[in-house]
């Protein structure tokens, strides 16, 4: 009995083996398919880049994670009659306002947009709480002029120039207030103010083509944001006013250089810049490198309808019929109201 069961045990061990040996291998067809397909799949993902805009989102909502641990610690340290000032050694509180400073130095925007204010409020708060006055002063100015609240805005500037008229960085503020206002006159005094008082020289240019842009000295607006881009050739903002004026001017060809100049220092990581790009591309009818910047743009801003419209034109215009009706159609499923445009065509 023992040697048939013995043999009988090697012969279902050897089925077993053959078993596993089978399904091995099928598993590893299956892999090599998957891997195969999934190759093939990646070729043909149109990719989303994380722009400057997603990324000082990112940003902003780190700080206001660290702003909210700092500010909790100074409740506690407060629940005593007695204030006490959070240190601004403590992490928390170092972390928060080292992340605000860089969200605001990446965002592509408007500064001052309303989409700013809560920004501008957490971190006057945090400010208060760490007994940085002046900061927490002068940032709630930045929070009334991103709430479109002028006098409020110049109220809390004025009150620290009152206290330190040497303080170079609340000119500033005061310029921007009062250029916002229309308060023209005031603005070129505080603009000569900033520059007294040891101001940088390339917002010292900026400041002075807003003040003449607003005054419809429009050459001198150019001259003096020119200016400002040779001392600062970084400030991508700049380089989009500067070629809006340009194409106000009716000096595309000019638009142009100026952007594709800052394409390497943060344009190309901005939606709205490449698409700003692109259509100065097109309107110099260079039609290939305008679908290559627009195409960029659409993936820094998937979600942009006026992102897709470019792309889709400057599309039309090569002959890519299928890749302008794809993009056309992604235009008008984002914005119906584009359908108008169409039928006028």
């Amino acid at each position: 009995m023992t040697p048939v069961l013995f043999k009988a045990s090697r012969r279902e061990l050897r089925q077993v083996f053959i078993l596993w040996l089978l399904l091995l291998s099928v598993a590893g067809l299956a892999l090599w398919a998957l891997n195969a397909n999934a190759v093939r799949i990646i070729d043909h993902i149109t990719y989303v880049k994380a722009g400057r805009y997603s990324r000082s989102q990112v940003l902003f909502r780190e700080a206001e994670k660290r702003a909210t641990f700092a500010l909790k610690k100074s409740e506690e340290l407060n629940k005593a009659a007695d204030r006490k000032l959070l240190p601004t050694s403590d992490p928390d509180y170092a972390a928060a306002t080292e992340l605000y400073t860089r969200a605001f130095a990446m965002y592509p925007g408007d500064p001052y947009g309303s989409d700013m204010r809560p920004h501008y409020e957490r971190l006057s708060s945090l400010y208060e709480a760490g007994g940085e006055e002046r900061k927490a002063v002068r940032t709630s100015a930045l929070a009334f002029l991103a709430a479109d609240d002028i006098n409020n805005a110049d109220s809390y500037a004025s009150t620290l120039i009152i206290r330190d008229p040497s303080d170079a960085t609340t000119w500033k503020v005061l310029a921007q207030i009062r250029l916002r206002a229309g308060r023209l006159i005031e603005a070129q005094n505080a603009i000569s103010r900033y520059e007294t008082t040891g101001g940088d020289v390339a917002v010292i240019h900026e400041l002075r083509s807003g003040l003449a842009r607003s005054k419809g000295e429009n050459d001198t607006a150019i001259r003096e944001m020119e200016a400002s881009l040779n001392a600062n050739p970084d400030n991508s903002t700049g380089r989009k006013i500067l070629a809006e004026m340009l194409t106000t001017a009716e000096r595309p060809a000019d638009a142009v250089k100026i952007l594709k100049e800052g394409e390497a220092t943060g344009g190309a990581e901005d939606g709205n810049y490449m698409h700003r790009l692109g259509e100065a591309l097109l309107a110099t009818d260079q039609n290939e490198e305008a679908s290559k910047a627009l195409g960029e743009a659409a993936k820094l801003e998937p979600n942009s309808a006026s992102v897709q419209w470019s792309l889709a034109q400057a599309l039309l215009r090569l002959g890519q019929t299928a890749r302008h009706n794809d993009a056309l159609q992604r235009a008008l499923t984002l914005d119906p109201s584009l359908r108008k445009r169409v039928m006028e065509k």
